[in-house]
């Protein structure tokens, strides 16, 4: 049943991937790298392969039109699909955490008791979708996106590779955000395509409109890879009504 249930996750997996633009200059290119091309399609099918670790992601948005500017930060202590922990948070406050323990489920919101959930599958849905930061922060630079490989080295002990992140030159949309720039670099993990680490900063204008200019940046880095994360269940639970 467990093994059922894993396959199914596998084959419904978020896919982790860039939104590529088209070729680049030197050896070797985005259509003939092979590791490029995989982490297009990454799944959390590769995360598991990646084995305990513990991901963290933190996006920022200003709208420099209204002073707006909002943060979003994700903690993932991922041991398996029946053992790990996702705390959300907007601005610095806890919004929501879900925890799984030996595959039961226990979820809270802000300052909230937890309360014990039958099914831990909406929580496995939720922690895919949260962590899904690289492909929303590159969501407004669609079809514009260009990597390059740079250099490969060790990261924690892994062979891993990095490109660089910038904007293709391209006609601007007929409709949606027009991007302006884009920058940053990431680290891909050699054995399964996942990325590491990564930063972005770029800026956009939200919808086309002139004058409306977005602000975005991102971090994220897996850390502790190999090493079993530590979730307990919480104290003082409340049952559950579903």
């Amino acid at each position: 049943m467990r093994r059922a249930r894993l396959k199914v996750l596998h084959c419904a997996g978020l896919v982790l991937g860039l939104f590529w633009a088209a070729c680049s200059s030197g050896p070797p290119s985005p259509e003939s790298d092979e590791l490029l091309r995989a982490s297009e399609s990454a799944t959390f099918g590769n995360v598991t392969r990646l084995g305990p670790h513990v991901f963290e992601a933190r996006l920022t948005r200003e709208s420099m039109f209204d002073g707006q500017k909002t943060e979003e930060k994700v903690v993932v202590a991922w041991g398996d699909w029946d053992n790990f922990q996702l705390q959300r948070y907007r601005n610095d406050r806890l919004r929501a955490e879900n925890r799984v323990l030996r595959g039961k489920a226990y979820a809270k919101s802000g300052k909230g008791r937890f309360r014990a959930a039958k099914d831990a599958e909406l929580y496995r849905i939720e922690m895919r979708h949260s962590a899904s930061f690289w492909g929303r922060a590159l969501e407004p630079f669609r079809g514009r996106v260009h990597a390059q490989r740079e250099e490969s080295a060790l990261i924690n002990g892994r062979p891993a590779h990095r490109y660089s992140i910038s904007l293709k030159d391209a006609p601007k949309p007929d409709r949606g955000h027009i991007p302006l720039d884009l920058r940053g670099e990431m680290w891909l993990d050699e054995a399964t395509a996942i990325r590491l680490s990564g930063t972005l900063e770029g800026h956009y204008l939200k919808n086309g409109k002139e004058n409306y200019e977005v602000l975005i940046a991102l971090e994220l880095q897996r850390k502790k890879i190999g090493v079993v994360p530590v979730i307990t269940r919480p104290d003082d639970v409340r049952r559950s009504r579903f």
